[in-house]
């Protein structure tokens, strides 16, 4: 996919990989200064290119406020392929955090053509699809479901989920506070691999070789390579559901939005009491 400049969201910030480039410039995406010196990366004259630039249009979350914003939201999405390969927002769930009710629990038929709903995987089969779209009981296009999600969402609401990027990229919405449970876990396994580590250092100095002759021979047997660990257990939803709620999920065909937003309001909040809860040395 190209990336152009379709936004003007300065928290929205993608990888800095080098093959990343405005197709107007060639500069890469990371450059804060565009090619033709204004506000934004000027977009080639290709209509195709234009068709791209409103379909990847990132919007912000409006400023209004509205009587019936949360404090806090739970999302998650299901996605198929379009036409053209790209991923394609087809389920959208959102949950009040603190009460649990469900606000939104909607499939979103989209407005292009599509390959596949990735049923395996999103749950969703092209004849619910086509069933919901006659019924009108389904929203359609991205639009539409980004609205839906501003009448319960504000500049204010914290959005929790699970690898909420994908959400966020699926809404094509740019929003200010998340909590995200794969990015909590990411951060306290990269603490456990830290310990883990130091407690290897110790070993190895208690263990060291007496003379150069030993630490040679012994840096041959591991090959001259480092010894490191890998947290044992998985990163999914899935797996961190079962390991830290005791729930199983997704043991159907393919995912439940619904249950997954559950499972990741659920999952951050039980990091908040583990973070509450004095640790017994």
């Amino acid at each position: 996919m190209h990336w152009y400049c379709l936004w003007q969201a300065p928290k929205l910030t993608f990888c800095s990989c080098p093959e990343k480039k405005w197709t107007c410039c060639g500069k890469h995406i990371s450059e804060k200064i565009p090619c033709s010196g204004e506000d934004d990366h000027l977009l080639p004259d290709d209509p195709g290119d234009r068709v791209l630039e409103k379909r990847w249009q990132m919007t912000e979350t409006p400023a209004q406020v509205l009587p019936s914003h949360r404090r806090a939201v739970a999302i998650d999405c299901e996605m198929g392929h379009a036409s053209d390969g790209e991923s394609e927002l087809i389920r959208l769930t959102v949950v009040d955090y603190f009460s649990g009710k469900t606000l939104i629990d909607t499939l979103v038929y989209p407005n292009i053509p599509m390959q596949h709903f990735n049923t395996r995987w999103s749950g969703v089969t092209r004849s619910q699809m086509e069933n919901a779209r006659r019924r009108r009981q389904c929203l359609f296009g991205t639009a539409a479901a980004r609205k839906a999600v501003f009448q319960f969402v504000g500049r204010n609401t914290i959005v929790v989920g699970h690898g909420l990027s994908q959400d966020l990229l699926s809404l094509r919405w740019c929003h200010g506070y998340i909590v995200d449970s794969y990015l909590i876990e990411s951060n306290i396994r990269e603490a456990w691999l830290k310990a883990e580590a130091e407690k290897e250092k110790k070993v190895d100095r208690a263990t060291q070789p007496r003379d150069a002759g030993q630490a040679e021979e012994a840096k041959e047997t591991k090959g001259g390579k480092t010894r490191g660990k890998r947290h044992p257990d998985g990163m999914s939803l899935k797996a961190l559901a079962m390991k830290k709620l005791g729930r199983s999920i997704q043991g159907g065909k393919g995912h439940d939005s619904l249950e997954d937003a559950v499972a990741a309001r659920d999952l951050v909040h039980s990091y908040v009491v583990d973070m509450l809860t004095p640790s017994v040395s």
